[in-house]
């Protein structure tokens, strides 16, 4: 088994103007989806995060930072740590996650344990 990090992302705006029943029937389900992968020894661990976030970069030799940014577009919402046989199962676990009905997306990357 090897490990991935499903980050999932999105626009804010995707969660507003539904009701509040549709937003805790979608958590009910991502709970449950969550408590699938734990029994199938695939869930390892996972976070929410604050939607605020900075980027640091280098620019003609210099350290440059463009932030923070508490009002984006797209923001980071969590990130998992799970096993997967390999990367095609790890795209086929992210498929099923019940956020990307609210139009998140979930990058899948590979863990170097080397």
């Amino acid at each position: 088994m090897a490990e991935f990090i499903l980050a999932l992302s999105g626009d804010p705006q995707n969660w507003k103007g539904g009701s509040e029943k549709e937003e805790n029937e979608i958590m009910q389900t991502f709970v449950g989806w969550v408590h699938q992968l734990a029994e199938k020894k695939q869930y390892k661990e996972c976070t929410r995060l604050v939607p605020k976030m900075a980027e640091v970069s280098s620019v003609g030799g210099s350290i440059v930072v463009d932030g923070p940014f508490t009002e984006t577009k797209e923001i980071y919402s969590g990130i998992f740590l799970i096993e997967a046989k390999d990367f095609e199962d790890a795209v086929a676990i992210a498929k099923t996650c019940p956020m990307l009905v609210k139009g998140e997306k979930i990058a899948i990357l590979p863990v170097n344990k080397g």
